[in-house]
């Protein structure tokens, strides 16, 4: 329990210095075309081949279909006792996006499929391990951990994919992965579903406000220092 208790923690601390590297990042580029945009909101979800994901954050709304590549179908049935690792790295984006809104701009009624953009991009999900629980035959259980989450998502007016893009977003965010496992008679224990839920990210100091308190407690403590030293 204990390291359990220690490995949560230092994925807490890794997802805040991400996100605070994201954020420096999108002060540092906002002179460029492509800041840094947060993900406060939404989700992406696959199990049995339906791979959607909707994005929100200041700006923008995305949603389209998402292949990730792990963890599903890692072990068929699943070992009671087995890790699986919930990251989900370089989950590639399907080609037919649905209605996106980007800047104040709504993206509609461009491809035939869903409607929205056609879209280019990769996400990236990284979270810990979770061991396989050993269930009953038709038991359910669900099993979550937090993740950090990075991506990239160009959305087109054509399927070739040319020309310049409508929009182009650099993305960056944290929130919760929850494995499902399910126990079909006669089939065994399976992972049968990945939910990325994201969630606001804690404030972040901006660099100024921190050059800004440094002094002012550097100050605080030296007229603490010269009080004592009168008394």
């Amino acid at each position: 329990m204990a390291s359990q208790i220690a490995g949560l923690g230092n994925f807490v601390a890794l997802r805040s210095i991400l996100l605070t590297a994201a954020a420096v990042l999108s002060i540092g580029s906002a002179a460029s075309a492509d800041p840094v945009r947060i993900v406060t909101g939404g989700f992406a979800d696959a199990h049995e081949g339906d791979n959607t994901f909707v994005l929100t954050g200041d700006g923008f709304r995305v949603s389209g279909l998402a292949f990730p590549s792990a963890p599903l179908g890692v072990c068929f049935p699943c070992a009671p006792g087995t890790s699986i690792g919930l990251s989900a790295p370089a989950a590639l984006v399907d080609i037919f996006g649905g209605p996106a809104t980007v800047d104040g701009r709504t993206f509609d009624g461009i491809n035939p499929i869903e409607g929205g953009p056609f879209l280019e991009g990769t996400f990236n999900f990284t979270s810990g391990s979770v061991r396989v629980p050993d269930l009953p035959v038709d038991g359910f259980a669900e099993l979550s951990l937090p993740f950090v989450f990075t991506g990239a998502l160009a959305g087109f007016d054509n399927f070739e994919l040319s020309g310049s893009p409508l929009f182009s977003l650099q993305l960056a965010g944290s929130g919760i992965a929850t494995l499902q496992f399910s126990h079909p008679e006669q089939i065994g224990i399976l992972a049968s579903r990945i939910t990325f839920e994201f969630q606001p990210a804690a404030a972040t100091p901006e660099p100024a406000t921190i050059l800004l308190v440094g002094p002012a407690l550097a100050g605080l403590a030296l007229r603490r220092r010269r009080g004592l030293t009168r008394s």
